[in-house]
């Protein structure tokens, strides 16, 4: 009897033994068990914003929310997520002349959808007005899915999504071979003789998104007083508007008008120039003028604006 009672005992012992060690992995499971993990993102260009699409239970990355705000002296910020599939939409724009299309809407707006629309010139109808300096990702990084089960650090490269008109004005020669330039005088400019410039620029986009343009059809004016720079030869540069290139990615219109100041001998200037409109390119436009403000000759250039900002792309920690 003694026996058993001491078989028994040993029994009751490992037993309990064992049932402390299951609810100590019990317990273990539950501490790992996350329902949300926090997201770091970084930008290397200032007014960065990221718009955050979550993946729902019909495979639709529907909009979130966005961080716009909190960045860091370094260029990053946090965000908590749940535990899921995400997309993130890096972009920079002043949203000052654009919006986005449609209005975002958190669980109702789908990643898909997101466009971003120019603004009608109210002063000039059937215009649009010039828009922001917009900096999107490539489609291949924008359209990156990612699973946010840890903590994550995510960086895309963005890129200018618009175009740029750029007018030169010089005064010079053609001798055979090349343009040769006519300084002015220290302290004499050729804006002494221009008052106003206008520029109609005819076939530009109404919206973009990550995909490309949308219209074509579309103008854009731009009127400028005062030059955006003038050279040590005392000629003007006129840095014009940010525009969307053409759906169609044909060759725009620009129709320019040079005002003489008031009292001035030479006349009114009048030219309609053809050239292409191109993501993150410049269409550079040059007038010479002879030394009694004839216009001789155009040159209509193309150049990139910058260089995109490269950052490593879903690095994880």
């Amino acid at each position: 009897m003694k026996r058993l009672n001491i078989i028994f005992g040993l029994l009751l012992l490992f037993v309990t033994a064992c049932n402390t060690d299951n609810d100590y992995d019990t317990t273990q499971d539950e501490t790992d068990l996350r329902s949300s993990n926090t997201v770091t993102f970084s930008q290397e260009i200032d007014g960065v914003s990221v718009l955050i699409f979550g993946k729902n239970d019909n495979n639709q990355f529907l909009y979130n929310r966005s961080i716009s705000s909190g960045w860091s002296d370094e260029g990053k910020v946090s965000a908590l997520l749940d535990i899921g599939y995400y997309k993130f939409l890096f972009i920079k724009s002043a949203q000052a002349t654009t919006s986005f299309s449609p209005t975002l809407q958190p669980g109702a707006t789908s990643f898909d959808n997101v466009k971003i629309k120019a603004t009608a010139d109210v002063a000039n109808p059937g215009y649009l007005l010039p828009v922001d300096e917009i900096w999107l990702p490539s489609i291949e990084e924008a359209n990156e899915e990612y699973e946010i089960l840890d903590p994550a650090y995510i960086q895309d490269t963005v890129r200018r999504a618009v175009s740029q008109v750029i007018l030169n004005i010089k005064r010079g020669y053609h001798n055979g071979t090349t343009y040769v330039a006519i300084p002015f005088k220290q302290g004499v400019d050729i804006t002494n003789i221009i008052k106003t410039i206008d520029m109609d620029i005819i076939g530009v986009g109404e919206s973009i998104d990550i995909y490309g343009s949308y219209g074509s059809a579309h103008k854009t004016r731009f009127t400028a007083n005062t030059p955006t720079e003038i050279t040590t030869d005392g000629f003007a540069v006129f840095k014009g508007p940010f525009l969307f290139p053409p759906e169609d990615g044909n060759d725009s219109r620009v129709n320019i008008v040079i005002t003489p100041q008031d009292g001035s001998p030479f006349p009114e200037m009048r030219k309609d120039i053809t050239g292409k409109l191109e993501k993150n390119y410049q269409l550079v436009i040059t007038l010479w003028l002879t030394e009694t403000y004839q216009i001789f000759d155009i040159t209509v250039d193309t150049t990139p604006i910058t260089d995109s900002k490269e950052g490593d792309k879903g690095i994880w920690e």
